[in-house]
């Protein structure tokens, strides 16, 4: 900086001076041009009044000075430079000459065709006995110009030595004013070494002094605000390593920036620096999925398995266009929900035999009982044992929903479905004579039996749970490449803190209803698995006492 600041200062005076000396010199030369203008004049005024018709020869005292001597016609008569004027031509036609002949003589600058410089002319009309004659004087322009370019010299050696003095002066004057700021530059060199140590120079400068000060104040606040963050950084790299979550950040041209104890003892990774994300391991299902969110910034969830252990991971890009990569173990959770899915598979299937023995058993009583007193424990024993038996088969059909990965489709009518999902529902509506509308009509991809189970399900609770003469609205439309299936009912509705929790199994809004009617709680939650399995879009609404809408939304392949 106080390089630059000599450099500039000099830079100025520099200019300055070579402008202010610039426009010295055309002052004085148009100064010396208006006095040649004003000493011509005088001169050939002063030949007019001695002018005498007898004179053969012009003499002349100064070598500069040239006097010619014209008649009426232009014809040079007399010249103090020519001695035989007969080989000078006309000069009728010169300016000079026809504005003395105007009576309106000027100063003309012009070329001289004789000497081939450039002159100063002036001419004056000077009557005679007979006529006129013209008196014309002239200067040559070099000599004024000589007398001007005569001191140039003393003057660029007088503006060379004023520019070396001042910079001299300059750099004298900003060592002593940047000596005090060499102590902040110390002192600011320190801070970023993580050391802070006062050393402030005060000058006579007042207001440099003020700055110093300031710069002071500003670096103690700098220091102790490193020293927070530093705290601050300690405390969340400590947060960072606790977290029992593997977390990586990666950045957007695929270099890893952070990464905790659990990501590294995941991968077997301690020094990342320097690796990219395809370093991290041969999984190239991993590092494809890292790949598609650097490049669309969407975030995507899925599980995955490293050495004998599942993990949910989620990658997510933040506003930096970094990869947040998070990978929590669900290995426990996974082996209990496989655990709790074969013994709920098991358990249905062994409870299925003694049930239907069960039920054959209170059929044969039915049959042959006597006793009216025994009719309503049959009676019950029988609807329990139906509806412990509904119970097992939505069991056994979760289980198969959550065993089964792939699925034979085919092109089904949305409308065929709910129709005959209708057929068996018949006794519902009337129980409760409800009204059924069905509108539109689209075909999509699906399996037959799932469908009916899908429409089957949501149809009996719209119809459970709705009130006397209600209605149950069924809409089908497309919308560009998605198929829309709405349906509404009027009945009970969900209270809010309940939307979330419907599809989960077991779950009822109203217990005591729900065993009323002879749910099983596991309608729904068939109903999400079944568009989770064909990767229907699932939306409910609902308001407590007007009712629920339930929207599905399949998208064709």
């Amino acid at each position: 900086m106080r390089k630059k600041l000599v450099f500039f200062n000099t830079l100025v005076v520099s200019l300055s001076l070579i402008i202010f000396f610039s426009i010295s010199v055309v002052l004085n030369k148009n100064a010396i041009y208006n006095q040649a203008s004003n000493d011509i004049v005088m001169l050939t005024e002063a030949y007019a009044d001695n002018y005498d018709e007898s004179i053969k020869e012009l003499v002349v005292s100064n070598n500069n000075v040239r006097e010619t001597i014209i008649d009426k016609d232009g014809n040079v008569i007399l010249d103090s430079e020519e001695v035989d004027v007969s080989k000078l031509e006309n000069h009728l036609n010169r300016e000079e000459i026809q504005a003395a002949l105007n009576n309106n003589p000027k100063v003309v600058i012009r070329d001289s065709s004789t000497l081939g410089k450039k002159m100063f002319y002036y001419a004056v009309k000077v009557d005679t006995k007979t006529s006129y004659i013209f008196i014309r004087v002239s200067l040559m322009v070099s000599n004024i110009n000589g007398y001007v370019y005569s001191y140039l010299p003393w003057l660029i050696l007088l503006l060379v030595a004023t520019i070396v003095l001042s910079v001299f002066i300059n750099m004298l004057y900003s060592k002593n004013a940047f000596k005090p700021l060499e102590g902040i530059r110390t002192n600011l060199d320190n801070i970023n070494k993580g050391i802070y140590k006062e050393n402030i120079t005060l000058t006579n400068d007042e207001d440099l002094n003020k700055i110093i000060v300031d710069i002071g104040d500003l670096s103690q606040k700098i220091q102790k605000t490193i020293q927070e963050e530093e705290k601050e950084r300690d405390e969340l790299k400590l947060i960072f390593d606790s977290v029992s979550d593997g977390i990586i950040s990666i950045s957007s041209n695929g270099f890893i920036v952070s990464m905790n104890k659990k990501a590294s003892n995941i991968f077997e990774i301690e020094n990342y620096d320097g690796l990219k994300y395809d370093s991290l391991t041969s999984n190239k299902s991993l590092t494809d999925k890292i790949s598609e969110v650097i490049l669309n910034k969407k975030e995507v969830t899925f599980e995955d398995c490293f050495d004998d252990k599942t993990y949910l991971c989620v990658l997510a890009s933040n506003a930096r266009n970094e990869v947040l990569l998070v990978m929590t173990d669900i290995s426990i959770e996974k082996n209990n929900a496989d655990l709790k899915r074969t013994f709920f598979g098991n358990a249905s299937h062994e409870l299925k035999t003694p049930l239907t023995s069960i039920k054959g058993f209170v059929e044969l009583l039915e049959m042959q009982n006597k006793d009216n007193k025994l009719d309503p424990y049959i009676k019950r024993i029988k609807s329990e044992s139906e509806r412990m038996q509904t119970l097992i088969e939505d069991m056994l059909s979760l289980s198969r929903l959550e065993e089964t990965k792939e699925v034979k489709l085919e092109k089904v009518s949305l409308k065929s479905l709910i129709i005959e999902a209708n057929k068996s529902l018949v006794d519902l509506y009337k129980t409760k004579n409800i009204t059924f509308n069905l509108v539109g009509d689209e075909k999509v991809n699906f399996n037959i039996n799932d469908g009916y189970r899908l429409f089957h399900n949501i149809l009996e609770n719209a119809i459970k749970y709705n009130n006397l003469n209600g209605k149950v609205d069924v809409k089908i439309n497309k919308v560009t490449n998605l198929v829309y299936c709405t349906i509404t009912d009027n009945g009970i509705g969900i209270a809010e803190k309940d939307l979330d929790h419907v599809f989960e199994r077991f779950y009822r809004v109203d217990k005591s209803r729900s065993r009323e009617s002879g749910g099983t709680g596991l309608g729904l939650a068939i109903v999400k698995h079944i568009c989770e399995l064909y990767k229907i879009k699932l939306l409910i609404e609902s308001k407590l006492g007007l009712g629920t809408t339930i929207t599905l939304v399949f998208k064709e392949d």
